[in-house]
């Protein structure tokens, strides 16, 4: 979003809608929202970052960039997806994930993913 915007990337904020009505089984990210509690979390922002022509500018990028909604981009969508979904990265450094097998303590002998930068890099994630 960063270079369609021209805004550097700590100045932007992720942001994931959810409309209709849900309930989470665990506590949900912060950068996940109800479409209720949009406004709120807006707000919570107390200092604007951009000026309006600023905000306008990069809204007409986005809008420019925008690819025309058709079969072929919601394919080219779905196996962006999948790709990414099959290869995970690791949530520390961003480096990709490995299956490996827990050896010792009270998962031994589980899978899990893990860091293929370890042992500099120690980030893993549950084996879905």
């Amino acid at each position: 979003m960063a270079t369609v915007t021209g805004l550097a990337e700590d100045e932007l904020e992720s942001l994931v809608v959810l409309t209709g009505t849900a309930t989470f089984k665990k506590e949900k990210p912060r950068n996940l929202v109800l479409r209720r509690e949009l406004a709120s979390y807006i707000r919570k922002f107390e200092v604007p970052r951009h000026s309006d022509a600023e905000v306008y500018a990069a809204v007409q990028a986005i809008e420019d960039a925008r690819h025309e909604r058709s079969a072929e981009t919601d394919r080219a969508h779905r196996l962006s997806l999948t790709k990414a979904a099959a290869n995970p990265l690791c949530p520390v450094c961003g480096s990709q994930m490995t299956v490996r097998v827990a050896k010792k303590g009270v998962n031994a002998g589980q899978q899990f993913l893990g860091c293929t930068n370890f042992p500099r890099c120690r980030g893993t994630r549950q084996l879905a």
